[in-house]
């Protein structure tokens, strides 16, 4: 009984498992974006695929994310964007199968006058 019962989990693992048809492709918007210092600043990422996915921000290829800046859901939120977020974020999406990565601009610069 026990091998039988072991032997079930491991199919149903490997059937669970299936590699998809069509590799992980992320979407990223916007591409570019120049905001006042001061202003928020939000990218949205998510990513077509046929299995569950992880979605990861970083400055620049790997880098952590500055100070004020966070991932909230594959969202990137800067909500008081500063010069020192000046530059390019990348949104790395992957699965157990693949990964994509896409790439977003940020320019901080100016005032933000009411």
């Amino acid at each position: 009984m026990e091998l039988f019962l072991k032997k079930y989990i491991i199919r149903r693992f490997i059937f669970l498992s299936a590699k998809p048809k069509d590799p992980i492709q992320v979407i990223v918007s916007p591409k570019t974006l120049n905001v006042p210092v001061g202003s928020p600043a939000k990218f949205l990422c998510s990513a077509k695929s046929d299995t569950s996915y992880n979605i990861v921000w970083t400055m620049g290829l790997s880098s952590p994310l500055p100070l004020g800046a966070f991932d909230d859901k594959g969202v990137l939120m800067i909500p008081d964007s500063r010069r020192f977020h000046t530059g390019s974020y990348t949104c790395t999406v992957s699965n157990e199968f693949s990964s994509d990565q896409g790439s977003v601009q940020l320019r901080v610069g100016g005032k933000n006058i009411d």
